[in-house]
């Protein structure tokens, strides 16, 4: 995170990220018990030369360097505490179906703004938003980023903190304006699918295909291939009959479901009956 936290506000700083399972400094103790924790520390070459000695004093210090180190503490500190999130209802939620975002900050709420990407394309802005998630066949994943941004040159989450009253390298830091936290939103696709009767179907037989979608969404549009080189129609029901000089014994039928927002597929083998015909046997003696 102190990488990520550097790389997102531009500080100007190289970061060298050791194995997560040092186990000799003084982070490691917060590990042990569960809570997150970084060790950031200088470099060997970074070090004042005057370090552990009575003439290390303020005056020998880099001080562009540690302003810039103490700025990347602060950021990684604010992510870790978690100050920025957001919930949605329903926790499981379904293609076309409304859900609700709503933005939690430990912030100046008079003084910022809520920026939603919803992972599909869309975005809004708003404390509590709704969004809707296009029409699909499968279960998708979608990364959702609520990103809080200040309405002022002064990060507000800072305000009333104490220990960081008058600390002039905050003042106008543009890198604490905003905080943001991205989570993975699981969005259960429409189930697809359709039936036909007679369900023991002759060569030749008038066949009637019936096509489903849940959760209902209107308007849409079914459109059917009945994998024999027949023209694609459109319709629910409809009816079809397989048959010809160089008709098989079965067949893959699709249908896909159109939504003005995305499409679904099912697709199915139908096995179909060769008719038999018995001819009389004579036999002449």
């Amino acid at each position: 995170m102190f990488a990520d936290v550097i790389a997102a506000y531009n500080i100007d700083l190289i970061p060298e990220v050791l194995p997560d399972n040092e186990q000799r400094s003084d982070h490691s103790s917060f590990w042990q018990q569960g809570y997150s924790a970084i060790l950031a520390i200088e470099d060997f070459q970074d070090f004042t030369p005057y370090y552990h000695t009575t003439s290390d004093k303020l005056a020998t210090l880099d001080m562009e360097y540690f302003t810039n180190f103490t700025q990347a503490v602060v950021g990684s500190l604010v992510h870790l505490l978690g100050l920025v999130d957001f919930t949605y209802t329903p926790d499981m939620p379904r293609v076309l179906q409304t859900v609700t975002f709503t933005g939690v900050a430990m912030l100046d709420t008079e003084s910022v703004t809520y920026t939603w990407d919803f992972g599909d394309g869309e975005f809004g802005i708003g404390a509590v938003i709704t969004h809707t998630y296009p029409f699909r066949g499968d279960d998708h994943i979608y990364a959702v980023a609520l990103t809080v941004t200040t309405a002022n040159d002064r990060a507000p989450f800072l305000n009333g903190a104490s220990f960081l009253n008058g600390a002039s390298f905050l003042n106008g830091a543009s890198f604490l304006n905003d905080a943001s936290i991205q989570k993975p939103v699981l969005v259960s696709g429409a189930e697809v699918g359709f039936i036909y009767t007679p369900t023991q179907a002759f060569l030749g037989e008038v066949i009637t295909f019936t096509g489903s979608v849940t959760p209902t969404a209107f308007p849409l549009t079914y459109s059917w291939n009945f994998g024999d080189g027949a023209t694609v129609v459109t319709g629910n029901p409809v009816t079809h009959t397989f048959g010809g000089e160089t008709a098989m014994w079965d067949y893959t039928v699709t249908m896909t479901a159109t939504h003005a927002t995305g499409t679904a597929v099912a697709s199915r083998r139908i096995g179909l009956i060769a008719w038999q015909i018995f001819l009389p046997l004579v036999v002449r003696e």
